[in-house]
């Protein structure tokens, strides 16, 4: 268990999704926080707060909970829960304000009765790409299954990064094996950055390095260059490096192929050819 608390706030960005500890408590701690001096919403704090005291009064007083989600970035803005520490700037790729009030949102009405953990699946219904991430954020703190594989999965097929940051977070727990490296491959495609990954080095397994190899031998045979992330999931040493067919690459004697293979051989710890290739030899 992390010792991180959430007054550490770039610390807490980090792990608290994963590792929610006193759970929602927590999450309200780091949300009063964040609306302290007003920067939830980009008004004075004293503003931005009563507007959220009011979205509690009235989930306390049964507004339902899908009435209240599309209120939520209004009331108290959508930046990134810590500036200036998220991979993707304002996109707030390891979550935004907005994706923390809906999750406490999600958590409070589950943990009231006002929804069964079965009701999950029909907020996700009426929700949009916004109010899905706050649902799939609320995993973390809701009892296991609460969000079923289903909405996670649907989650993943989406093209928005924030999207499936959300989806690989604690959520993902719900994922089988094969399921989950492919969300993980899904990451490395469209840039998210693996440290969005729940419990990456508990899951990581040589299957998943063997289809990073394989990742890794396409890029380089465009003459792409290979994410920074990849050693992550294709470690030095790992035998799933064969795959990555860094010395063929350099056989073609294409120069974008050659620099993308060197820049990958330096990424991944991996030997430059013991004798230079013709294509090398010539340039």
């Amino acid at each position: 268990m992390s010792s991180t608390r959430p007054d550490d706030a770039h610390g807490w960005s980090l792990a608290r999704w994963a590792e929610p500890g006193d759970g929602a408590d927590a999450w309200r701690r780091a949300l009063a926080a964040r609306l302290g001096d007003g920067s939830g919403a980009g008004d004075g704090a004293g503003d931005v707060r009563a507007r959220w005291q009011r979205l509690l009064d009235r989930a306390d007083a049964g507004t339902p909970v899908d009435v209240l989600l599309p209120a939520v970035g209004r009331s108290v803005g959508r930046g990134p829960l810590v500036p200036g520490a998220d991979p993707l700037g304002p996109e707030g790729l390891l979550g935004t304000v907005d994706d923390l009030a809906r999750a406490l949102l999600v958590t409070d009405a589950v943990t009231a009765g006002r929804v069964g953990t079965t009701g999950v699946p029909s907020l996700h219904e009426r929700a949009d790409a916004t109010e899905r991430r706050g649902l799939l954020r609320s995993a973390a703190a809701l009892p296991g299954g609460a969000v079923p594989a289903a909405l996670v999965e649907d989650a993943l097929r989406a093209n928005d990064t924030r999207l499936v940051a959300a989806a690989v977070g604690p959520c993902a727990d719900v994922l089988d094996d094969e399921v989950w490296r492919q969300a993980v491959l899904k990451c490395l495609f469209v840039g998210v950055p693996l440290s969005c990954v729940h419990r990456l080095a508990d899951r990581a397994d040589e299957r998943l390095a063997e289809m990073a190899a394989r990742y890794v031998a396409e890029r380089v045979a465009a003459g792409r260059p290979v994410p920074v992330d990849v050693p992550a999931v294709l470690p030095a040493g790992s035998p799933a490096l064969a795959q990555a067919g860094l010395d063929d690459a350099a056989q073609h004697g294409a120069p974008d192929r050659l620099a993308a293979a060197a820049a990958a051989r330096a990424l991944l710890g991996v030997a430059p050819p013991a004798h230079p290739t013709a294509a090398e030899e010539a340039r």
